[in-house]
């Protein structure tokens, strides 16, 4: 296959999943466990080849290696793994001999994980040819891995000369080791097994070749799209151009970084560079994901619990305006713990994750998220409220009425007390008495007047509107 040669690459391979159930999830149970687990141990990151600040870093877990700090959204581990090598057969009968490096998780207090893995080709390929790679391995799902031929995106892989390696039941197996139900955001059942449908992809690659050829690998490869695809008239046009000839673009499908190849910058594209994006561009990457698939899981939840018809919202209901607070509460904390204005020292690191953030369509998300659950939980509080405030005056109403017979009742007393003063013929009335029917009267006046002055007043407002 033609093509210029790709000089270095880095792929790695994301598959976002969600574990718990509703609002709650095992988070802390499942950090303490892997903390102490064999086959698992906490990420470390160099400092020396880490710009991020230094919050950010703890926050997420990137260099922890305890699990007391109650302020941390989030955790990641390294798999103890060796490499695993093997031979990648595609549909186009392209070949190469590839690695899968070592495998890691992040996991969120959001409920939201990522399993991820680096996968170096050892092969020397061009960039045809880690098209065609990059387009099958993302398919981890892959159900017609036994054979190749006669599909359009069936691979095979082959470990130690003869075994058929299944990328979907490997990301099955090192899910299971983490001991807790996991749901993938995408995923293809088949037998009665889920699989991971698809990775997303986060490739950076130094190519040999001019601009043009440049912008169309990446276009390709950050979208896992195969050498066949029908391209945009505007390759660059949604690309992040930081600098010449550097080129971001971030996508529904991945990610990837590419640069032009330049020999007397050789040390830094094949030494510096790889590190700088395991460090720094892919844990940002990472950020950018958890805040999409989080607002894409406050959906879910929301679509779940929420009453689909209409007519149902315009009945005041107790019960349904807590739901509605409970979901504004949740996605505020959530936003407030996972959205950043900054994360680096370095501007090429803020300004990509920007751009990723904006790819991603996340301030859309967000505020139409927030726009429609906050207009519907504010309705909703309004209706309950006037419900209650009418049956208050329902109340105040027949507090009023009993008010006024109750004064008329005191009244007639007063008469009758003062004929009993007045009268001539027998004792006369003792003057305690007198004045413990004067005290009543007053005390009935001083509690029933203003129910009576407020029934009044609602009664001659209801008129006059």
């Amino acid at each position: 296959m033609q093509g210029k040669y790709v000089k270095f690459c880095t792929l790695y391979y994301v598959i976002p999943f969600h574990y718990g159930h509703d609002e709650s999830c095992p988070f802390k149970e499942t950090v303490e466990k892997l903390s102490h687990d064999p086959h698992w141990k906490h990420h470390a990151i160099q400092e020396k080849d880490c710009d991020l600040h230094g919050f950010i870093v703890d926050t997420i877990g990137l260099n922890a290696s305890d699990t007391s700090n109650e302020t941390r959204i989030g955790y990641c581990f390294d798999m103890v793994m060796e490499p695993m090598r093997m031979e990648i057969s595609c549909y186009d009968k392209t070949q190469a001999e590839i690695e899968i490096k070592y495998a890691g998780v992040y996991l969120f207090s959001s409920g939201i994980g990522f399993f991820y893995y680096q996968l170096k080709v050892v092969s020397e390929v061009t960039d045809r040819e880690l098209i065609t790679i990059q387009f099958s391995l993302k398919e981890t799902a892959n159900l017609n891995y036994e054979s190749a031929k006669g599909f359009e995106r069936g691979y095979t892989l082959i470990r130690g000369g003869d075994e058929v390696f299944h990328l979907g039941t490997w990301i099955n197996a090192c899910l299971d080791e983490i001991g807790v139900e996991t749901c993938y955001f995408a995923h293809r059942k088949y037998k009665s097994v889920v699989y991971p449908d698809h990775a997303l992809v986060f490739t950076g690659a130094v190519i040999d070749g001019d601009e043009e050829e440049i912008v169309r690998d990446a276009f390709l490869l950050a979208n896992g799209m195969g050498n066949g695809s029908v391209l945009p008239s505007d390759l660059a046009g949604d690309m992040f151009i930081p600098y010449q000839s550097q080129y971001w673009l971030v996508g529904d499908a991945g990610c990837g970084y590419f640069l032009k190849y330049n020999k007397d910058n050789e040390h830094f594209q094949k030494s510096i560079l790889p590190r700088r994006l395991l460090y720094n561009y892919f844990p940002a990457y990472v950020l950018s994901l958890h805040q999409s698939y989080g607002l894409l899981r406050h959906v879910e939840l929301i679509e779940s619990q929420l009453h689909g018809d209409p007519a149902m919202y315009l009945q005041p209901d107790r019960e349904l305006a807590m739901k509605l607070n409970k979901h504004q509460i949740l996605i505020n904390a959530f936003l407030l713990k996972s959205g950043y204005g900054s994360i680096s020292s370095s501007d090429s690191i803020n300004r990509f994750y920007t751009y990723a953030s904006q790819r991603l369509r996340i301030p859309e998300h967000i505020s139409s998220l927030k726009t429609s659950l906050d207009a519907l939980a504010e309705l909703e509080k309004r209706e309950y409220e006037e419900k209650v405030n009418a049956s208050n005056e329902n109340t105040a109403n027949a507090l009023g009425v009993l008010s006024f017979l109750t004064i008329i009742s005191a009244l007639l007393d007063g008469t009758n007390l003062v004929k009993m003063v007045l009268q001539d013929s027998g004792e006369p009335v003792p003057m305690a008495h007198i004045l413990l029917y004067v005290a009543m009267y007053v005390l009935i006046l001083r509690i029933s007047a203003p129910a009576l002055a407020s029934f009044i007043r609602k009664a001659v407002l209801g008129k006059n509107r």
